[in-house]
């Protein structure tokens, strides 16, 4: 077991994860001791199964060990658990090269399963072979190159890796700083405009006929009060605006 006062030589996140710990077992204790207690006056069956719990002791000294070891975040190769998918995907990424090879029509294996769905969209390029070749040349030893430096670089320790890890590559070529400047940017004043836009205008608009017919209803709702008089009142209206709207017509 590894007590607080040896962890805190070596780590701050250790030594604070010793007292938790150590602070946890104890309050998990006192509460345990505090319910077989009550349970002396009224045995229950959560209180005897917590008190034939087993202790938290040993986890709690072993949880040092644990966080000393996931804080160490040094590289390191990885376990074979990563390493066996990565070989499978390898070894199928050349299979899968070299059932369609662009040297001839023997060697575009892929091309002739597909060329029942894809004749009527063939189109023959026209590159010779050799310049096919030579393509394949310039990247089989692009490939070898990176090969050999990395190799002479991270496993050799023969050439400086800072001398090729510029800050722009850890920087992801700062794209990602682009797109967080635009998007906090441009595209946050675009997002705000058009929210403004659609709280203002066409909120505005939906809230604005629902106000005239609200109105609306209200002025019509002092015509329909159930009284004759008034629907009396409205044909007579009524008569009279017909009787003006002839006499308009036949005086024209």
């Amino acid at each position: 077991a590894v007590t607080a006062s040896e962890a805190a030589t070596d780590e701050p996140d250790v030594a604070e994860a010793v007292v938790a710990a150590r602070a946890a077992h104890e309050a998990a204790v006192l509460e345990r001791d505090g319910i077989v207690a009550s349970a002396g006056e009224r045995p229950e069956l959560p209180a005897l199964a917590l008190y034939g719990a087993p202790d938290i002791g040993p986890v709690a000294d072993r949880l040092p060990d644990q966080v000393a070891t996931r804080s160490d975040h040094h590289p390191h190769e990885s376990p074979w658990t990563m390493g066996l998918p990565l070989v499978v995907l390898a070894v199928l990424s050349v299979l899968g090269g070299l059932i369609q090879l662009p040297f001839s029509a023997a060697t575009k294996r892929l091309e002739g399963w597909l060329e029942p769905t894809l004749f009527g969209n063939e189109v023959h390029l026209s590159v010779g072979t050799g310049t096919l070749w030579v393509l394949a040349a310039v990247a089989v030893a692009g490939g070898a190159v990176g090969i050999l430096v990395a190799v002479a670089a991270y496993l050799q320790r023969r050439v400086d890796h800072r001398t090729f890890e510029q800050p722009i590559l850890a920087d992801a070529w700062r794209f990602d700083r682009l797109v967080s400047n635009f998007m906090g940017g441009p595209g946050r004043a675009g997002f705000e405009a058009t929210a403004n836009f659609d709280s203002t205008v066409v909120d505005g608009a939906v809230e604005s006929v629902a106000t005239m017919v609200k109105a609306e209803a209200r002025l019509l709702r002092r015509f329909h009060n159930g009284l004759v008089r008034t629907y009396a009142a409205g044909v007579g209206v009524g008569a009279v605006g017909l009787v003006v709207w002839f006499l308009s017509r036949t005086s024209f």
